[in-house]
């Protein structure tokens, strides 16, 4: 389904632009090069911080944070250093969620 939601969306480029950009999310999603792997952890540590910086409802699961996507950072000791901050701030979400 993601494939096909690519496909649509560089249908107007150029069929050269297209070969690119396909070629990227591929890569992307097979994580094979330390690039793509690098943007596949941001990717999950991103939603992290918007999790711990937005607004969620007051039943959230900020416990589930705390496993999702860790495989990604993995790869590297500076991704790890993230996730390790991005998973203290988790625990402060999750400290003040039992106190409310």
């Amino acid at each position: 389904m993601e494939k096909e939601a690519i496909k649509k969306l560089i249908k107007p480029l150029s069929p050269k632009l297209q070969q690119q950009l396909e070629s990227l999310w591929s890569e992307y999603n097979k994580g094979e090069t330390r690039e793509a792997k690098l943007v596949k952890a941001l990717d999950k540590i991103e939603t992290i911080i918007q999790h711990n910086q937005g607004a969620n409802p007051p039943n959230f699961d900020y416990q589930f944070n705390l496993n999702y996507g860790r495989e990604y950072s993995t790869f590297d000791p500076t991704m790890q250093s993230i996730r390790e901050l991005i998973d203290k701030e988790t625990y402060k979400k999750i400290i003040e969620n039992k106190a409310d």
